[in-house]
């Protein structure tokens, strides 16, 4: 967690490690947090890390899942959201319009039009669902159902408030991950998104979230995570948790055939393609449901 620290004057830093974080239960700690952050005084992620230190380590999962669904942190967690900065098709990240790339050519290869026949699709991690308003006025126009969930409920909230003035027929959930297959419902979709979303989880909660996505796919599952920075992710013997900011890396290939389904395109971000990402280099995963899907 060095660079999350690196702006954080040491005296102040022992002062929180070796007196607060000690003295306070971590409940306390998560009070003060929430409270913090409801009134706009979380100005600097540090302090989140430093009360939250003994999370972040023994329980990185709970730690991410902790600051997205109370919408506290730094810039990593998007305390505030502003629409007019998220919707958009130029505000759009360019791995997100790489990943449409890839899912249009892979379906086009299937016989499927993008424009014309695809009818539904889920995007795991909506946040305020713009991912899925660029899919539903640029991508695939001719979807009737386009449905998203977060744990961000203020992101969910302030998202749907957005699309209900556009007339969208995106529909947004609030909910935790581990919910995800009641989320989904007794149903299956086109296409179903997930992006920057493992790597909040832990290998095991990652593995089971992507066997709920493939039993939920009915066509292709797009996934975006982090790419190991050096070797091919394939390469992963386990997967591991990035020092700066605590993300975990993993080896989705793995993840995928686990759980009965297929790999049909993938592409690793290598270094001598990193600088085109704004922060986090990509790698992009396209994967179908199997005929041996395991149950979650």
């Amino acid at each position: 967690m060095r660079s999350i620290k690196s702006g954080l004057k040491m005296p102040v830093r022992l002062l929180i490690a070796n007196a607060l974080v000690p003295a306070l239960p971590l409940a306390v700690r998560k009070r003060i947090v929430v409270g913090l952050g409801n009134r706009g005084l979380l100005a600097r992620s540090f302090l989140v890390a430093e009360l939250l230190s003994d999370l972040a380590r023994n329980d990185p999962t709970e730690y991410h899942r902790f600051l997205w669904e109370n919408h506290v942190g730094g810039p990593a967690h998007a305390k505030t959201y502003d629409v007019s900065h998220r919707f958009g098709d130029e505000k759009l990240r360019t791995s997100r319009r790489e990943l449409f790339e890839f899912l249009c050519a892979q379906l086009r290869r299937g016989g499927i039009d993008p424009q014309r026949d695809v009818e539904s699709v889920f995007d795991v991690g909506c946040s305020l669902g713009y991912v899925l308003r660029f899919a539903e006025t640029e991508i695939f126009p001719s979807a009737t159902s386009l449905r998203g969930m977060d744990v961000d409920r203020h992101a969910i909230e302030t998202g749907t408030a957005y699309l209900r003035q556009r007339a969208s027929k995106i529909e947004l959930l609030a909910g935790d991950v581990s919910e995800l297959d009641r989320l989904m419902g007794e149903r299956t979709y086109d296409v179903v998104l997930c992006c920057g979303v493992l790597m909040y989880l832990n290998e095991d909660a990652a593995a089971q979230a992507v066997r709920v996505m493939l039993r939920h796919t009915r066509g292709l599952l797009g996934l975006i995570n982090l790419a190991h920075p050096h070797a091919d992710n394939a390469q992963l013997t386990r997967s591991y948790v990035r020092s700066e900011d605590l993300g975990f890396v993993h080896n989705v290939d793995r993840m995928v055939c686990q759980a009965g389904g297929q790999v049909v395109f993938r592409k690793w971000t290598g270094p001598g393609e990193a600088t085109r990402y704004t922060r986090n280099p990509p790698l992009f995963t396209l994967a179908r449901p199997g005929t041996n899907l395991v149950e979650p």
